[in-house]
């Protein structure tokens, strides 16, 4: 009887897991776009090459892959960049002070609030663009978000926009929801 309901308990975590496919899809096919809008990408790349890190906990592995898979294959490089794709656990990025400096841009997975603040904090005035798939995400800090309601959204978050200094092309606010 234990053994059925730790097998219940372990399935019930996975499926609390379970990415929306065509979010994933949307957000992938838009994010490294969005890095276009940016009027003076180039302060934000270091080393001539568009560091995208995808941050993802344990259980979020095989998505994490996939998901940089699936940018490998449809950009090779952003506004000229070469493009490079990495996969980071959560608990490495937050442990490692130096790991900020190894991403241009973040694409941010679910994980618990007091790790998204954590990976916030430690973002913060680094001029690194930063995704999440899940818009509530916006809260702590990042600075992005689509999201799939009646039409393709994409959400700006005001501070973000305004403490890092990104400088975006007028169409794109035009598209675009800024939030507090």
């Amino acid at each position: 009887m234990r053994g059925v309901l730790v097998f219940l308990m372990t399935l019930l975590a996975l499926w609390g897991y379970d990415y929306n496919r065509f979010l994933l899809h949307s957000q992938i096919a838009l994010y490294p776009k969005i890095m276009e809008f940016d009027q003076d990408i180039s302060k934000h790349i270091d080393d001539g090459t568009v560091d995208f890190c995808i941050l993802y906990e344990e259980v979020d592995a095989p998505t994490a892959q996939r998901i940089a898979q699936a940018v490998r294959s449809k950009f090779h490089h952003i506004d000229g960049y070469p493009l490079r794709t990495k996969i980071l656990k959560f608990a490495r990025f937050v442990s490692d002070k130096k790991s900020v400096y190894a991403c241009d841009a973040l694409y941010i997975l679910r994980s618990d609030a007091k790790t998204l603040s954590k990976v916030a904090t430690m973002i913060e005035g680094k001029h690194i663009y930063t995704f999440t798939y899940d818009i509530n995400d916006l809260q702590y800090g990042f600075l992005c978000n689509v999201a799939v309601e009646k039409n393709v959204n994409i959400y700006l978050n005001k501070k973000v926009l305004q403490r890092e200094r990104f400088d975006f092309a007028t169409p794109l606010f035009s598209i675009a929801k800024v939030v507090e």
